[in-house]
């Protein structure tokens, strides 16, 4: 959930486990709202004895980048947040893509893009129009119920 403030107490979970710069970069970055705040703030409390050695060690972490731009893993997205009723529609799916990581990072998804995803899903017959908007199929459910990806699992669960 975003924050305008995140302020991360500690690198360590219980008394000796460190927390990695990966971890410590997924929590602070929930610092600001997109809409909302140009900007967040965020506050990462470092031991005194070892606080040269951490702040080096926790800002020279690897740049994060989102995997929304693959089409595999966009896939298996649209598909869940057209069951959340999110992403019922190619307009829609931009709208909500519109809120990720992946288009803070620049990596707009088109509303041509979008279709030809929907289009793609439907050829598979894994979502099918319904009206107005599309769902999931029978098949998207029974590959769901035989494992074949975490996200259908996840979704699989919520339902």
């Amino acid at each position: 959930m975003p924050a305008r403030r995140v302020i991360v107490m500690g690198i360590h979970r219980g008394m000796s486990n460190r927390v990695s710069p990966l971890d410590v970069i997924q929590m602070t970055g929930r610092a600001g709202r997109t809409g909302l705040d140009e900007r967040g703030d965020a506050y990462v409390f470092l031991p005194r004895d070892t606080f040269e050695d951490d702040k080096r060690e926790y800002s020279t972490a690897p740049n994060i980048y989102s995997h929304l731009g693959k089409e595999d893993v966009l896939v298996f997205h649209v598909i869940a947040e057209m069951e959340t009723g999110r992403a019922r529609t190619p307009e829609r799916l931009v709208a909500w893509h519109a809120r990720t990581f992946a288009a803070a990072q620049g990596k707009a998804l088109t509303l041509d893009t979008a279709k030809a995803v929907f289009d793609l899903l439907e050829r598979c017959h894994a979502i099918e129009q319904f009206g107005d908007y599309w769902r999931p199929t029978a098949l998207y459910w029974v590959a769901c119920l035989l494992g074949r990806s975490a996200t259908c699992r996840w979704t699989c669960r919520k339902t």
